[in-house]
This record gives C-alpha cells, sequence and structure tokens, in this order.
C-alpha cells in the first residue's frame, strides 16, 4: 500500500468554459492498494469535497503468462502402438468431429497420398498455428495404420489455401514422448504453399453454412471539448451465411445500452467533404444500427496471388463496391496489394438509406519487415474527401501476438483545409484475446487513438482485408511459437 498527500495549488475558479469547480479545502490525500501484480485499487478525497474511486489493470504483454486454458479439452493422449485399421475402415466422420472439437479445423475434406496423410480445413479456434498442427497430428495418429509417415494440414481461409504444413510423424511421436528434442520436430516440419495433387479422397464434409455470435460493445472518445470521456456501451449479434466456400455475406446489428453521448455536441470544423467529422450524426442519430452488411468473394489466383470483391455497406459511413489484390508469396517478408472502391455516404442512422455524397477511394500498399522486429506498411492513393497522399503506418508485433503501432497520413489537402492537426496521425495497440482468456480464441481486441477525428487523410475501414486473412504465410510466427506444437 501507498499513501499520497498533496498540496493542490490551483482553485479551481478560471477554468475553461466556465466549469469552475468548489473548493473546501487544498488538500488533497490518497492511498494506492496493489491486489496484485496486474491489479491496483486506489481511493481519495480531493478538494475537500469529492471521493475518489479507482481500479487500475496493468501488465507487460511481451513477458506476462497467458492464463492456464483450463477451458480447452485435453489434448488427445498418443496410442501406445500405431492402429492397424485400414484406412478405408477408419471412422473419418468422427475424426473430422474430433478435429473439429479439439483441434479447432473445420475440415473440409480428409485424402491419402502414398504416406501422407492430409486435412483441408480452416482453423478457427488457435490463435498459435503451431498448437492447433499438434492437437490433430495427435488425433491423426490416433486413427491412421503405419502406412502413414507424414500429416500434413492445409489451412483454408474462405476457400483459399493458405499454407500447408508437414509434420513427420515418428519424430512427432518421439518428441510427445520425450524420446528426442524439439529442435529435431523444429528443423523436420515444414510450412509451404498448399499445391494441387492427385489424391484419394477417404472423406468430405461440407461445414454449416450460417455462423452467428453476439457479444457486448464498448466505444469510447477522449479528449473532446464536451467532455474528457464520452462512451457508449452496447449489445451486438452477428452473422455469416457461406452460399459456397467462397462467397458468403456478413453483418450485424448493434444496439445502445448505456451512453453519454448526450453531451456529445461539437462538430469538428472542416473545408472538406465530410467524410468522418460528422461522426457525432452517426453515434447518436439511432439506438439501433446496422454498422455492416455486405457480399464476399474471394479466391486464390494463383500460387502467391489472392483476390476479393464485396459489396453492401462497408462500414458505419459509407457503402458501395470494391475489389482486392494480394501478392504475398509464402516464408517472404514483403507483399505488395491493392484496393479500389466506389462508395457512397450512408444515412445518419445506419439503415438501408444512403446520402448524396459519392467518390472513388483505393491504394496501392507494400508490406514489409524492417530491422529490429518492426513492421512497416505504406499505402499511397486516393481517400474519401478525393485528396490524394500517402499513410505510413509502423508496428511492432511481439511473439506473443501483441501489436503496437502508429501511423501517420500527409495527403494534398493543405493544414488550412484540414483544420485543427494539420494532418492524420494516431497510435493503435492490439491485444489477442488468447493472451487474457482461460480458453483459446483468435478474436482480438483492437485500440486506436487519434488526437483529433477529421477529414483529410480518411481511409474506408474495409471489414476484410487480404494481407490479414493470409497471416498463416508468415512462417516467422509459426517457428517462434513452435514449442505450443506439443501442448
Amino acid at each position: 500500500m501507498s499513501l499520497k498527500l498533496e498540496y493542490e495549488g490551483n482553485d479551481y475558479q478560471h477554468e475553461p468554459k466556465n466549469n469552475n469547480q468548489t473548493q473546501d479545502l487544498p488538500i488533497n490525500i490518497g492511498a494506492v492498494y496493489r491486489v496484485n501484480d496486474s491489479v491496483d485499487l486506489s481511493v481519495g478525497w480531493e478538494r475537500g469535497n469529492t471521493a475518489l474511486f479507482g481500479i487500475t489493470l496493468h501488465t507487460n504483454f511481451v513477458s506476462r503468462k497467458a492464463p492456464a486454458k483450463t477451458f480447452d479439452p485435453h489434448a488427445q493422449p498418443l496410442p501406445a502402438k500405431e492402429p492397424v485399421t485400414p484406412l478405408n475402415e477408419v471412422d473419418w466422420a468422427e475424426v473430422s468431429k474430433q478435429l473439429e472439437k479439439n483441434a479447432g479445423y473445420t475440415v473440409e475434406r480428409i485424402s491419402q497420398r502414398d504416406t501422407e496423410l492430409t486435412v483441408y480445413g480452416e482453423q478457427t479456434k488457435y490463435f498459435y498455428a503451431a498448437k492447433g498442427v499438434g492437437r490433430a497430428s495427435r488425433i491423426l495418429d490416433n486413427n491412421a495404420n503405419s502406412d502413414i509417415h507424414w500429416f500434413n494440414l492445409v489451412n483454408k481461409r474462405y476457400n483459399m489455401p493458405i499454407e500447408e504444413t508437414s509434420v513427420p510423424r515418428s519424430t512427432f511421436r518421439d518428441v510427445v514422448n520425450n524420446e528426442q528434442d524439439l529442435i529435431n520436430l523444429h528443423r523436420t516440419t515444414e510450412v509451404n504453399r498448399a499445391t494441387p495433387r492427385t489424391e484419394t479422397t477417404l472423406y468430405q464434409h461440407k461445414p454449416d453454412p450460417f455462423t452467428y455470435g453476439f457479444g457486448l460493445g464498448y466505444q469510447q472518445n477522449m479528449g473532446g471539448p464536451d467532455g474528457f470521456l464520452l462512451y457508449q456501451f452496447s449489445a451486438y449479434a452477428e452473422g455469416q451465411y457461406r452460399f459456397t466456400p467462397g462467397i458468403w455475406v456478413s453483418g450485424g446489428v448493434t444496439a445502445n445500452l448505456l451512453n453519454n453521448f448526450d453531451k456529445f455536441k461539437y462538430d469538428g470544423p472542416s473545408n472538406l467533404p465530410h467524410v468522418r467529422t460528422d461522426v457525432r450524426k452517426y453515434v447518436t442519430s439511432s439506438d439501433v444500427t446496422m454498422p455492416a452488411l455486405q457480399l464476399n468473394r474471394a479466391s486464390q489466383l494463383n500460387q502467391d496471388l489472392y483476390g476479393m470483391i464485396y459489396g453492401g455497406y462497408l462500414e458505419p459511413m459509407f457503402a458501395g463496391l470494391g475489389r482486392e489484390l494480394l501478392y504475398r508469396p509464402i516464408g517472404e517478408r514483403w507483399s505488395i496489394g491493392a484496393d479500389l472502391n466506389f462508395v457512397r455516404q450512408r444515412d445518419y442512422e445506419q439503415d438501408f438509406g444512403l446520402r448524396d455524397y459519392r467518390t472513388i477511394t483505393g491504394h496501392i500498399t507494400g508490406y514489409t519487415k524492417l530491422p529490429f522486429d518492426l513492421d512497416a506498411a505504406v499505402s499511397v492513393g486516393r481517400y474519401l474527401a478525393r485528396d490524394w497522399g500517402t499513410t505510413i503506418d509502423i508496428s511492432r508485433e511481439f511473439t506473443n501476438g501483441v501489436k503496437f503501432g502508429g501511423w501517420v497520413t500527409r495527403t494534398t489537402a493543405s493544414a488550412a483545409e484540414y483544420g485543427e492537426g494539420s494532418f492524420d496521425k494516431g497510435i493503435y495497440i492490439s491485444i489477442p484475446f488468447d493472451e487474457m482468456m482461460s480458453v483459446s480464441t483468435m478474436s482480438r481486441a483492437n485500440i486506436a487513438w487519434a488526437p483529433l477525428t477529421r477529414d483529410g487523410g480518411a481511409m474506408l475501414h474495409r471489414q476484410y482485408s487480404l494481407h490479414t486473412m493470409t497471416d498463416g504465410r508468415n512462417r516467422d510466427a509459426f517457428y517462434e511459437n513452435f514449442g505450443k506444437i506439443t501442448e
């Protein structure tokens, strides 16, 4: 516990916006109690008339250890001896269920070629790819006879093959049984392109086309003239329907639960089209909104080239049509993409209505690794307010997936046109929920802060990004957390 005593030199009688406050005593007192390494509780008495209560959560995301996954199913133990059942007599439908429940793979197909057994599916559960691969290998080892020497896991996203991970069966068994060192498995496990080949299909499955979810949401605005903290708590429902593995519709509805947006009165001045400065109207005009509803199609165009087209209500403020291309060679530390969008502004109520403003926006973006474990993304193109320019994004993603970064945008919009702040900039942090929860998940919490919301340098907030969807092509991330293959 720590105690605090402070003499306050400010009498609070000359505050901005006539926000003067009564001061009965120029002495402030407080106490902070550290519950554990991550939680502090604080109390205080300010100005002789105001009580203060607070809770502070803090951690080092780089060095902290994620909580034990007590709600995950236990990894299957390896059999004492390899099964002897012929492959064509194995209950592959049951194996598919085990792969989904225990290893996180929504299975599309299981095939054999010579001494290789291959599972095609989409990883939906484990943030660390190595963990899903290891659990899938355990399940396959429990069901495949001695004819199989390799397990291949082909990870797909919306029918796009991302990467193929090949695990040597005997080495995997030895490592799990502590008969070989992990380094031997590290050297022999391969991550490569998923290439078409002639195989014997043992099992084929069409996953449930409809998925949905419910949850609670939170958004805030800090440091504005209408109050230091403006907040909103909401409930949301979202769903997705796949017409085919690569064609799907997705969307959601949000309902306001609690907010103090009644204090939100300020509209930022702008000499540009109001593509972002009308944010107050978008968050206060309706208690029930539809942030997004769009139809999408994604496909792999060749070994390293991916494409996607989409249309509908793309974000809370804009609807339209667009296309994205991404060239991303597997294992390389660079990639390049481009997107082009025709958009029209949505009504403030975020329903199906549209406003008159429309424009064409798009960018060419290069991604690369920099020294000191930094990632860079440089985008050049046309922004929502019809200004042209460049955005530079520098970030660092740590081994545990926590990502911290910032961006700067300069465009043809002059400082006078942009308004206060002169140009767009901000910082962000992205935290995997896997680091905070006792159950495995691939979801993230993304928090961005920009000191000002203005119209210059404003990008379309697209719901899907091919660069994110193809993260499995990052071999470095797989091998950095390779030890999780035995969990």
